[in-house]
């Protein structure tokens, strides 16, 4: 499972970890105050899945 952080469109962060029992947890630091959206993507299968979070502020 990989998850990007992303502000403006581009990624300030990114974490690659394994998802144990269908769950995983992730935490990135933000430096700036901005918007920001974080994008999950995981292969199962052989196929790609992606997810995206809602836009949040940071102030």
């Amino acid at each position: 499972v990989t998850v990007r952080l992303l502000r403006g469109g581009r990624a300030v962060a990114t974490r690659t970890v394994t998802a144990r029992r269908r769950a995983f947890r992730v935490t990135l630091r933000p430096r700036k105050a901005g918007r920001y959206r974080a994008v999950v993507t995981a292969r199962r299968g052989g196929t790609v899945l992606r997810a995206r979070t809602t836009l949040r502020r940071l102030r």
